[in-house]
């Protein structure tokens, strides 16, 4: 008879137990939080560590988190923060500032090669030993004066620093470990693997099975460990969103990464309390390999930008509360004042043949057949860039091949610049900085491979501006001059829907994306 029973689902134990399943796309590649650059990847560092400060619950704010409290100067260049009295690591090392001194240091080292090390670029001397200019660490504006204090000297008032380093880049590591795998400078040196990783967030690397799960542990050592309601959290990678929805409504999933559309009308029809919406501060774009023809030609560039009915992908192929993206920047991003691009890419087919019969290829007579690369992280871009693919055909009459990767594939593929045309995307943080850097001559991030000495000058004009105002009108003309070159075609603002079962409790909207679990707690009724 007992063998007649009903079997308890994952979803179920975990209430039980306090374990958390969550939908986590694609395999990580590393959980070195000073290489981690995917969401995939960074869904699973917020659990693990933990930065001198972190995002609040809506992801619009900073709340105190390894740093209890903080002080910044009049002029807005130094910012003193303060640590938590008798901060451990996981393996009950104490933490104090010089691993943050030790930490920070790290992300800028060159042979490194860490993307985000541009970040560090706002601190007095970051930018030029990230580039190789200076070897002096001292030069660098971190100090550490004693165990519980941690200073940063910028070089410019940067209202939106602290929102930076909640980012993972700014996550301590562990000095005796990384020293043990020989990893200051070395990638993939083995060191985020169970029984080596020692981490100081709520939660602890428990195991990482291959295409299973990805287990983290609750963390003794965590200072707010007593608040820490979940046990244990299994993050899955579940790539096709169509396979995540039955696994949640298999009661394999608490949480889903993404919602397949179709399976999202359905719902909204229902008026489900199940679906939850990031909205989040990213744009989705195409980048252009802008050294090689024959997207060297800022007339075939615009031609295809021109061709792209962004409404029309938004309206009819995406259908799930996602913005048509004008310019590169996010409308009304920004920490100490609202920004809103003037610049704005129009739809225009006639000017975009015009353009391609200019650069020698009327009607698209002659042109080559390009690729365009993506990853389906998105439960829509099959379909999206095969509704593009369709554009470009029919107004250009170019053609256009496809080719699917796997999100570990498409990351290196971003990282040697071996394409021609690449779906891309940044989830950047709330002020229009963050995007726009990604196309500086010296960022690690430019994946096109287009450098513009004016823009260069322009980005530093608005980081050195005096006042909000001032900094306003650099910031219009960086994304009047992307719109101009279109080194990128910007595409949408991404609303990301995906499914929270009802016992989930503290896992609200983020317009970071970034849900932080231990302030989520399983709890029926």
């Amino acid at each position: 008879m007992g063998g007649c029973g009903k079997r308890e689902t994952p979803v179920e134990a975990g209430i039980r137990t306090q374990t958390l399943h969550l939908g986590n796309g694609s395999e990580p590649r590393d959980l070195d939080p000073h290489i981690a650059v995917s969401v995939t990847e960074s869904n699973i560092l917020l659990s693990l560590f933990e930065g001198l400060v972190n995002y609040s619950a809506d992801g619009r704010g900073i709340v105190p988190a390894a740093a209890e409290r903080w002080e910044i100067s009049p002029d807005g260049k130094t910012y003193t923060f303060h640590l938590r009295a008798g901060l451990r690591w996981s393996n009950g090392d104490p933490l104090t500032a010089d691993d943050f001194l030790y930490s920070f240091r790290r992300i800028l080292e060159p042979p490194l090669g860490a993307e985000l090390a541009i970040y560090g670029d706002w601190v007095v001397g970051g930018q030029d030993y990230r580039e190789g200019k200076t070897h002096d660490l001292a030069a660098v504006g971190f100090r550490a004066p004693d165990p519980l204090t941690f200073v940063v000297e910028l070089k410019n008032r940067s209202p939106f620093f602290l929102a930076l380093l909640a980012q993972n880049p700014f996550y301590p590591v562990h000095r005796a470990t990384i020293e043990k795998f020989n990893a200051y400078t070395r990638r993939e040196a083995n060191w985020t693997q169970p029984g080596s990783l020692v981490s100081n967030g709520p939660f602890q690397l428990a195991a990482w099975r291959v295409n299973d799960a990805v287990v983290v542990r609750k963390n003794p050592q965590y200072w707010d460990a007593a608040n820490v309601r979940l046990n244990e959290a299994q993050f899955h990678p579940i790539d096709n969103a169509d396979s995540e929805e039955r696994a949640f409504r298999g009661g394999l999933l608490h949480v889903t990464r993404n919602l397949p559309q179709v399976k999202l009308d359905g719902y909204r029809q229902e008026h489900s309390p199940l679906v939850l919406a990031d909205p989040l501060v990213h744009t989705k774009y195409i980048d252009f390999r802008v050294t090689k023809a024959p997207f060297d030609d800022p007339r075939v560039r615009r031609a295809f930008a021109l061709a792209v009915d962004r409404q029309a992908l938004v309206a009819n192929v995406m259908r799930d509360g996602s913005r048509v993206a004008d310019s590169l920047s996010v409308p009304g991003s920004g920490v100490s004042a609202v920004y809103n691009a003037r610049t704005r890419l129009p739809y225009d087919p006639e000017k975009a043949r015009a353009l391609l019969a200019q650069a020698g290829f009327p009607k698209g007579v002659g042109f080559p057949v390009r690729r365009l690369t993506f990853t389906a992280a998105h439960p829509s871009e099959q379909a999206q860039v095969e509704a593009m693919q369709a554009m470009w055909q029919k107004e250009l009459g170019v053609r256009v091949d496809l080719v699917n990767v796997e999100e570990k594939v498409w990351l290196n593929t971003m990282r040697t610049k071996d394409y021609e045309m690449l779906v891309d995307g940044w989830n950047g943080i709330n002020d229009p900085v963050d995007l726009m850097q990604l196309f500086l001559s010296t960022s690690p991030n430019n994946s096109s491979g287009w450098a513009a000495a004016d823009y260069d000058r322009e980005f530093a004009a608005a980081g050195s501006a005096g006042s909000d105002a001032e900094r306003d009108v650099h910031l219009q003309a960086l994304d009047a001059l992307l719109i101009d070159q279109l080194p990128m075609v910007p595409l949408y603002h991404w609303n990301q829907n995906y499914l929270v079962h009802p016992a989930v409790r503290g896992y609200e909207a983020n317009i970071m994306g970034w849900h932080l679990l231990n302030r989520v707690e399983l709890r029926k009724g």
